[in-house]
């Protein structure tokens, strides 16, 4: 019988990438999808031994890409960590995305609606997922995304720029990413691995509308100050 763990670890790492399937990995839950890992991978060699199966892990969890979105269009629960795959990925994640979806909450916020249940849904999705993440121990990354399209009425309104409005979008923006400063010290943070592609509400001429503006650098200094707080709490 081939003796599959006499070969080389290099060769047996690159044995498990060739195991991979391109096609996104859905984190699926009975009604919906609360986020994806960027590819899949064929099961069966995990059912090996002891191992193979922490070998193959290193790579269909640890070098997949895990997106989790955290918007209000679903719930995401505090069992959702004991769902498949996340519960075996949990230890070996080490690159995770959070994709924002912002807009229809700031706007409640704009509103004065911050108590429609859906708002209350974001905020705690927010908590759960950073929850989620403080389990990942060998976390190492953090991407932030924030990327929209216009599906609604409402984002062909221009109610900036005005003075002060960054600072209104800030206030509420630093309380939803509060809680990422309780994920791994480990994990970095960088200002690069932010990415915001708000593309919405075209002013004259195709311009981007005030309020747009003021909502990219409300999220862009409220993840700086995220980054200078987990900096400092290192120390």
């Amino acid at each position: 019988m081939f003796d599959f763990l006499a070969l080389p670890t290099e060769i047996r790492y690159e044995i498990y990438r060739h195991l991979r399937r391109y096609v996104s990995l859905r984190l699926a839950v009975p009604v919906s999808s609360f986020g994806y890992a960027s590819y899949g991978f064929y099961p069966e060699i995990l059912m090996t031994n002891h191992q193979i199966s922490y070998e193959a892990k290193q790579v269909f969890y640890g070098e997949n890409d895990w997106t989790f979105y955290a918007c209000r269009d679903i719930q995401v629960h505090s069992d959702y960590s004991k769902l498949a795959p996340l519960c075996s990925a949990l230890p070996f994640i080490r690159r995770a995305h959070i994709r924002f979806r912002l807009y229809h909450w700031l706007y409640d916020q704009f509103m004065s609606f911050p108590k429609y249940p859906d708002t209350v849904t974001f905020r705690a999705n927010i908590n759960q997922i950073s929850k989620l993440l403080a389990k990942a121990r060998c976390l190492q990354s953090l991407k932030l995304i924030w990327t929209e399209t216009a599906k609604h009425p409402v984002l062909a309104l221009d109610i900036g720029p005005e003075a002060g409005m960054t600072n209104f979008w800030r206030s509420h923006i630093d309380k939803i990413v509060q809680p990422l400063t309780t994920i791994q010290r480990s994990c970095t943070v960088r200002k690069s691995d932010v990415v915001v592609r708000y593309m919405q509400s075209t002013g004259p001429f195709g311009r981007p509308s005030g309020h747009a503006i003021d909502m990219e650098n409300a999220f862009s200094s409220s993840i700086d100050g995220l980054i200078a707080m987990r900096a400092s709490s290192a120390r």
